[in-house]
């Protein structure tokens, strides 16, 4: 009998095993196409270019590589220890490592060419649902769909890769282990590692800890926000959290054990509880790890997504707005009149208001640092007559304003404005005031912030600089702002026009185009465009998050699986002391239960936590957090069905 022989009657004994292997591969492959897909279509890349949506496909499918490589090596490494006996075998009959290693070569080679050829397949036929998917999302008019070549030969390198990958790492596993060892690398996790629920009680504090540290840092009570705090932040989550789940079940004996009635009448569930954990912590710590991500992003992408329509209200009160300067923008009156009543609605208000563009610098520590964005001088007394805002500042004094809170504060710590006409080499310092937020005009990359100043103050500096360096605001608002689409793209192609501008971009691709500075936005184009990009974040956030949540269960099921022979002889033992099967059943579902929801639970609590406090100064908070939960309720539906199917398969084949 060769080598092969043996193999393929491996194989057909085993194929039960081999079947779950095999569909993490076929899983695997599918993905990887479907998506590829996204990468060589023209259409879509022409759509997405100069948009954030470029850089987010493009990243996602690193994610989904390092993904594949991780679902497919851990799924492989359990399938692998699962056969130790079978290995053990092998060597004691007298088969060299060697020998092993050309069997499990054999093998992966039926397995790679019956998981290319099934999941391309696959993969060919589910890609066009998702292409099409995609493409409404977008709202790209795309006749015909087509596959390129490239997309199986870059699903079938990445797989190929990783496959080999962790072909070389079995083979030094294979080669560290002698035949004992083999033979009981399954039982392996009997051995008890400490009682220590001080250092859980460590890890929960550690937990606590970052998010409280995190919060006093978004809302800037101890320190200034950064990438680097916030990083640390997240790592002092992480080893908190890993630290409460590897003594979480020596934790509950601990508190337990206090009131001895309790005690005493769960003990077989605690015990068992604590030994679960200890055998189950890297599991469990990474279930909770990709449930605190699902989320995270999807509660925030879906959040944002549902609360797009008060988010345009409150950044957008104007339904059209351009910036008038002395160089750019220039369009005659009459001209503008023609273009906005041009529209399916009517024009109901029309308000023009004047600013000052100069040199701004702020003060910092003694030195004046110069800003080079866009930053208008408004007086205060203009702004109460124009639109209505009452606001008083102090002569000699300035107020920095923003547009929404999460704009970044350009006032941290300073202490003066200076601003500066380079014509007349004049120079003008306020003291600062403070500082404000609110939408009084249109939020947009080229109206963040203002400088606002006293009438008078504001009077002087207008005498004293050039005309050059005035501006000003056109705002408008219709009957009905979603029918303005049409007066947009006139009002665009005059903008361009007069500015000279030439371009193949197009109106939602020039939102991102910041150094053609054409200033101007729309109410219906903002609330299209982002009712386009979340909506794609949303999907492609439920799409990983499906991934996700199949990988943890995939995760589960195999540590399960490999470990149902250790649940026979716990059964036979506890028949031994009197236990029924009634009794039984019921500690197996506790015991499911604390695996299955409790990794859910901390990581929802952790996902929505880091929701809570980094999305504090977003103008729709309270509906993001509504809706985050929604979210988590929706996971909590799903685990519970794939918690009773487990239940069942596992109790049959422990009890019955």
């Amino acid at each position: 009998m060769t080598f092969k022989d043996i193999a393929i009657k491996n194989f057909k004994f085993n194929v039960k095993r081999y079947i779950s292997y095999i569909g993490c591969s076929l899983f695997s492959i599918t993905v990887l196409f479907i998506y590829s897909t996204l990468l060589y279509n023209k259409e879509i890349e022409r759509a997405v270019k100069h948009t954030p949506i470029e850089g987010m496909i493009n990243m996602i499918f690193g994610a989904l590589v390092v993904f594949s490589f991780v679902f497919i090596s851990y799924s492989y490494i359990s399938f692998t220890k699962s056969r130790g006996k079978e290995f053990g075998l092998f060597l004691t009959l007298g088969m060299t490592k060697k020998d092993i290693n050309r069997i499990i070569r054999v093998e992966n080679s039926l397995i790679v060419i019956i998981s290319l050829i099934v999941g391309l397949l696959i993969a060919t036929v589910f890609s066009r649902v998702f292409f099409m998917i995609i493409v409404r999302i977008l709202n790209i008019g795309i006749e015909g769909y087509a596959l390129s070549y490239k997309s199986y030969i870059l699903t079938s390198g990445v797989f190929l890769v990783s496959l080999l990958i962790i072909l070389i790492l079995t083979k030094f596993y294979i080669g560290k282990l002698e035949i004992t060892d083999i033979i009981k690398v399954s039982r392996k996790g009997d051995i008890y590692k400490g009682y220590r629920p001080l250092l859980g009680i460590l890890g929960l504090i550690l937990l606590i800890l970052s998010f409280l540290l995190m919060y006093f840092t978004f809302t800037g009570k101890i320190s200034k926000r950064t990438g680097g705090m916030v990083s640390l932040y997240i790592i002092m989550c992480l080893v908190g959290l890993y630290l409460t789940i590897s003594q979480f079940g020596n934790i509950l004996i601990y508190f337990t054990k206090k009131n001895k009635e309790i005690y005493f009448r769960n003990i077989i569930g605690l015990t068992d509880i604590s030994y679960r954990f200890r055998q189950y912590k890297n599991i469990l710590y990474t279930i909770t790890v990709l449930s605190a991500t699902v989320v995270f992003f999807i509660g925030l992408c879906y959040g944002v997504y549902m609360g797009i329509p008060d988010m345009i209200k409150a950044e957008q009160p104007y339904d059209m707005m351009y910036i008038e300067t002395n160089t750019r923008n220039n369009i005659p009156s009459a001209e503008l009149d023609k273009i906005l009543k041009s529209g399916d609605t009517k024009l109901t208000e029309k308000k023009h208001m004047e600013f000052l563009q100069m040199k701004i610098a702020t003060r910092q520590k003694g030195q004046y640092r110069w800003w080079t964005r866009f930053i208008p001088i408004i007086s205060d007394q203009i702004l109460k007559e124009i639109l209505e805002v009452d606001i008083d500042v102090s002569r000699g004094k300035a107020i920095l304003w923003k547009t929404s809170d999460e704009v970044m504060s350009l006032s941290e710590n300073e202490k003066s404005i200076k601003v500066s006409d380079e014509a007349s080499g004049k120079a003008y310092d306020f003291q600062l005031q403070g500082e404000g937020s609110g939408a009084f005009i249109n939020k947009s990359a080229d109206s963040t912030h203002f400088i606002i100043i006293d009438n008078q103050d504001y009077q002087r500096v207008l005498k004293d600089i050039s005309k050059s360096k005035v501006g000003e605001f056109h705002l408008f608002n219709f009957k009905d702002w979603k029918k303005t689409e049409s007066i947009h793209d006139k009002l665009l192609e005059k903008i361009l026009k007069v500015n000279n501008i030439s371009t193949d971009k197009d109106k939602y691709q020039l939102r991102y185009a910041w150094k053609l500075r054409l200033n101007f936005v729309s109410k219906v184009v903002e609330y299209n465009a982002m009712l386009k990009e979340n909506g794609f974040y949303l999907f492609i956030m439920i799409f990983i998050g499906l991934l996700f949540f199949i990988s943890s269960g995939v995760v589960l099921y195999f540590k399960i699986y490999n470990d149902i022979e250790i649940g026979k002889k716990r059964y036979r033992k506890l028949l031994k002391v009197g236990i029924t099967d009634i009794e039984m059943k019921k500690i197996i579902s506790k015991e499911l239960k604390v695996m299955f929801f409790i990794p859910l639970i901390m990581g929802s609590f952790i996902g929505i936590g880091y929701i809570a406090i980094m999305m504090m100064d977003i103008s729709i908070y309270s509906e993001l957090i509504l809706n985050s939960i929604i979210v988590v309720a929706i996971y909590f539906l799903f685990q519970m069905v794939f918690y009773f199917i487990t239940k069942k398969k596992y109790i049959a084949e422990v009890i019955e």
